[in-house]
């Protein structure tokens, strides 16, 4: 690798090292949740910024503090601020991930400055080498973020003492030799032609390389103390043999940490074993440096979602630097896979939900006026149990394809210890079977990226509804006037999940019942033929306990409504007369509900 280039992978890496550890505390960050993040990159981030240097506040308890301040989701620079106050944080980490891509657009705000954005490829999030990435470049860019909310806030303070002032003079000697220093372009390893001189930046050089004695005194103490934190770092990073490289290796990082524009022309360099080398250097000085520092850096430029090189960065060192890059996907492809994507709550491959369900049924009859009406029924709320499972296998692999939404569900609830007593023989116990199931096809679709947006869910499927009792211990059939029913039916209908924050979301149900038959009720010896509309809707909350656990209660009705026709004994014989219609109606209604515990990936 060309020598200049080593340098000034060097100097960046030293620059982000000494900005952070600079301070008297680590650097608090903090970091939102990751727009469109459905396969769990703010744990991967989160492990990525585990640094000595850096004190990182936990996703999730920033999500629940800006639920708690009522801020909006599109966080304002105004609503940042107040985060960043209520979290104590020095800097705060946006990032949207784009999956058509997979990178992640961060955008760091720093003591009230916004930064500009900047992508980070997101493949192989979850392994060594995604974390390794994204370490090298979150270090530089909170480094440059800081140190320009901090030259923003300390513009007007006055110089300390004359110790401090005497090191601020010194600095602005060392920098103002510094951007005298020849600075010489990086040229492609394989060119046989010396190195050109480099232009000089068009660009205004910044404020923060001035002379110490136009620009105010502790500005000029932090430059001070950068560039010799830099020039240490440099000297450790390169561990050089001899003084007279360990020396050239501290000016260029010097140098580069200034980004002074106005260096003299370079004279032409000479090449050490293939590649550019300043004049005068040894062949260990054009040695290559540690290869995870500079596949950091090149990893970092790469990630540049369509941003150009920098206006100071010369066309070869961008050209090498994407070599660099090149070299380091095929490596990553090889010895790393892609994690599995996460599956949060609203976009789940597999659920059971296992609890207990309470109901009631009321039957009732419209008839006419006479001494053989039939009676209601009416029980009291008995126990059960209740079963439910959701499949979506094309979302075992990716959560968010739209074959993702494919999928299956079905449910199961009986009740246990119901009974009753004829009114003609009391003495006799009739055990009754109360049951319903479902099953079918389900299309799920969810309106965001997030784990909190919401899900709509298209579904049609066939189920039964059963109540029949025992007669077997009667006397005689007639003891007990009260018909079973066995509907078989279509459900088409949809549900509704909108999540609360990140452990709350009310779900709501809603399905038609399109009745094909309802078993003993319509036989010619009942009530016979009828039309038949039901319907069938639940309102729930759930609540989330971790990642794959979650608790729901949900209230539930349901009711089917006859029209008989007039072709059954029981609708036109029970007043003596078979030529009119005595029991016009009737309403079958079921109440109660459900808490299931569910488990889900």
């Amino acid at each position: 690798m060309p020598g200049p280039l080593r340098r000034m992978i060097l100097a960046v890496l030293a620059v982000s090292a000494a900005a952070l550890p600079a301070r008297a505390r680590p650097t608090k960050v903090a970091m939102t949740q990751i727009d469109g993040d459905t396969i769990g990159l703010w744990m991967a981030m989160e492990d990525a910024l585990d640094d000595k240097n850096l004190e990182v506040v936990p996703t999730r308890h920033v999500t629940h503090v800006i639920d708690r301040l009522g801020l909006d989701e599109d966080l304002a620079d105004r609503d940042i601020q107040k985060l960043a106050a209520e979290l104590g944080a020095d800097a705060i980490v946006q990032g949207v991930f784009e999956p058509h891509t997979r990178k992640v657009r961060f955008t760091i705000f720093a003591h009230g400055t916004r930064g500009r954005p900047f992508t980070v490829a997101a493949r192989y999030a979850g392994t060594d080498q995604f974390r390794k990435q994204v370490h090298a470049t979150m270090l530089v860019k909170l480094a440059a973020a800081l140190q320009a909310g901090d030259a923003a806030t300390d513009r007007g303070d006055t110089a300390r003492d004359d110790a401090t002032s005497r090191k601020a003079k010194k600095a602005a000697k060392t920098t103002k030799a510094t951007a005298a220093d020849d600075v010489v372009e990086i040229v492609d390893a394989d060119d046989d032609s010396p190195a050109r001189p480099a232009k000089p930046e068009k660009q205004k050089a910044p404020k923060a390389v001035a002379e110490a004695s136009g620009e105010d005194g502790k500005k000029a103490r932090r430059k001070a103390k950068t560039t010799k934190d830099t020039n240490e770092q440099i000297a450790a990073a390169a561990s050089p043999k001899k003084d007279k490289q360990a020396s050239r290796q501290k000016d260029s990082g010097a140098a580069v940490a200034a980004g002074d524009g106005s260096a003299k022309p370079p004279t032409p360099a000479k090449k050490v074993d293939g590649a550019a080398a300043v004049p005068g250097d040894s062949p260990q000085s054009a040695q290559e440096p540690d290869e995870p520092a500079a596949a950091a850096i090149a990893q970092a430029k790469a990630d540049e979602a369509g941003e150009p090189p920098d206006a100071g960065t010369p066309p070869a060192a961008a050209k090498q630097v994407a070599e660099r890059d090149d070299e380091i996907a095929p490596r990553a492809t090889a010895r790393f896979e892609p994690s599995p994507p996460a599956h949060s709550a609203n976009r789940v491959a597999v659920r059971v939900d296992v609890g207990a369900s309470l109901s009631t049924r009321d039957l009732r009859f419209q008839s006419t006026a006479f001494a053989n009406a039939p009676k209601a029924y009416t029980n009291a709320p008995v126990p059960g149990g209740r079963v439910e499972a959701e499949l979506y296998p094309f979302a075992l692999g990716d959560p968010n394809s739209w074959l993702a939404g494919f999928g299956v569900a079905g449910d199961f609830d009986q009740t246990v210890a119901l009974t009753l007593r004829a009114s003609a023989e009391m003495t006799v116990p009739l055990k009754i079977t109360e049951r319903h199931y479902a099953y079918g096809l389900r299309y799920r679709l969810v309106f965001g990226h997030t784990p909190t947006s919401p899900t709509v869910t298209l579904g049609a499927g066939y189920g039964r509804r059963t109540f029949a009792v025992d007669r077997t211990g009667l006397m005689t059939s007639d003891s007990l006037d009260l018909p079973d029913v066995d509907y078989k039916l279509f459900d088409p209908g949809l549900a509704f999940r909108l999540p609360l924050g990140g452990r709350l979301a009310v779900t709501l149900d809603g399905r038609a019942l399109l009745v094909t038959a309802a078993g003993q009720i319509q036989r010619a010896d009942q009530y016979g033929r009828a039309n038949i509309l039901g319907g069938t809707g639940s309102a729930g909350l759930e609540i989330m306990f971790g990642k794959r656990v979650a608790f729901r209660v949900a209230a539930e009705a349901t009711q089917l409504t006859f029209k008989f026709a007039g072709t059954g004994t029981l609708a036109t014989s029970r007043d003596g007369d078979p030529t009119t219609i005595d029991v016009r109606a009737a309403t079958d209604r079921y109440l109660g509900g459900a808490g299931t515990l569910a488990v889900f990936y």
